[in-house]
């Protein structure tokens, strides 16, 4: 933001007191507060194949038991999966991870 406004007075020759102080202040924020401009996404870890796979069928409404069964695998790693999901995507159940996702464009809505 300061890098923008600080272009758009140079561009166009402005000498504002209150452009200025808008100015200042986003340089400031910016100092202040580095990352809350970043995008969101770019804030979480990556989600691996696999806990993309049992996401997807978290959010098509299945248990750990029927994911269990479909992946061929055990309830207890299904458990694993779930938990490295919720913490990569600050998501403390399903309905958040699956929220956090599509908003992250990992899934459908």
């Amino acid at each position: 933001m300061y890098l923008l406004l600080r272009s758009y007075r140079k561009t166009h020759g402005l000498e504002d007191a209150y452009l200025d102080r808008i100015i200042t202040l986003s340089k400031e924020m910016g100092l202040l507060y580095p990352d809350y401009l970043r995008k969101r996404c770019e804030k979480f870890t990556p989600l691996t194949q696999t806990e993309l796979h049992v996401l997807t069928l978290i959010a098509d409404g299945r248990s750990n038991v029927q994911i269990a069964d479909y992946l061929d695998i055990s309830v207890n790693t299904v458990k694993f999966h779930c938990k490295n999901i919720f913490q990569k995507l600050d998501a403390t159940n399903r309905q958040q991870a699956i929220k956090t996702a599509q908003e992250l464009k990992l899934l459908r809505k």
